[in-house]
């Protein structure tokens, strides 16, 4: 299995086995990456395309999260995550520390090289010093399978990055 179609396998068997598993995407109908395929088609509502406003879509998230949903937020691109630091840095990670409430969200982004000024970042250490936030960087198919799944089932915020470069090696599970 390839690394994009380990994540793929993960967010299906999260979906499947969770029904309070959601996922909002800037992406997922089209499945630019690879790793969206027949998901809205095989779990339809819970599925949601998102246009792209990061900010929003992680509130949202946050706001499903505190009542009772596991939401999987998919914002393609690591830059995207600039425009939602608000609710990631000041509310996602403060959430239980402030207020003992769990936001069990998993933030989705790919980190890759040679896209263009706007596309080509590798923020994840910016993320790393924030107190109430996991940082996940998997390297193998297995791990991105593992952990993602893990993410999804973890009762605190988690960003997820996947590597672009990385989507094709083959390992199995």
């Amino acid at each position: 299995m390839t690394y994009g179609e380990a994540i793929r396998e993960a967010l299906y068997q999260e979906l499947k086995s969770d029904p309070n598993v959601i996922m909002f995407g800037e992406d997922i109908r089209h499945n630019l990456y690879g790793y969206t395929g027949g998901l809205y088609k095989e779990f339809g509502d819970r599925v949601i395309d998102v246009p792209l406003m990061e900010n929003t879509i992680v509130g949202m998230a946050i706001g499903a999260s505190l009542n009772g949903l596991r939401p999987i937020v998919d914002l393609t691109v690591a830059n995207f995550l600039y425009t939602a630091m608000d609710q990631i840095v000041n509310v996602a990670s403060k959430m239980k520390e402030m207020n003992g409430m769990n936001v069990s969200i998993t933030i989705m982004c790919a980190e890759m090289d040679n896209m263009g000024p706007q596309h080509s970042d590798r923020p994840h250490n910016l993320f790393m010093a924030i107190p109430g936030l996991k940082v996940l960087t998997p390297l193998t198919p297995k791990q991105a399978y593992d952990m993602l799944r893990d993410s999804i089932r973890d009762n605190d915020p988690v960003i997820y990055f996947s590597d672009r470069s990385l989507f094709y090696n083959k390992e199995e599970l």
